[in-house]
C-alpha cells in the first residue's frame, strides 16, 4: 500500500509506518520553530498527517526560507 511518499512497503526498505514517523518527528521537534525551504509544501504533508492522526494541525511556528 502506498502512503505519504507514494511508495509501496517493499520500496521503503523497512522504514517505519507514516503514523510512527510523524509522531516521532513531532515529539522530536517539540515546541521548536520549524525552518524549511518552501515550507508550504512540507507543511501540507505534515499537517495532513497530523490532522489524520490527532485531529489538529502542527502547532509549531514555521519559517519559510523561500522568500
Amino acid at each position: 500500500m502506498a502512503h505519504l511518499t507514494g511508495r509501496r512497503a517493499e520500496e521503503r526498505g523497512g522504514a517505519p509506518p507514516v503514523a510512527a514517523a510523524i509522531r516521532a518527528f513531532l515529539a522530536f521537534a517539540g515546541d521548536a520553530v520549524l525552518v524549511a525551504h518552501n515550507a508550504r509544501f512540507d507543511m501540507a504533508f505534515l499537517d495532513g498527517e497530523a490532522v489524520r492522526l490527532t485531529g489538529g494541525r502542527v502547532a509549531a511556528t514555521v519559517v519559510d526560507t523561500v522568500g
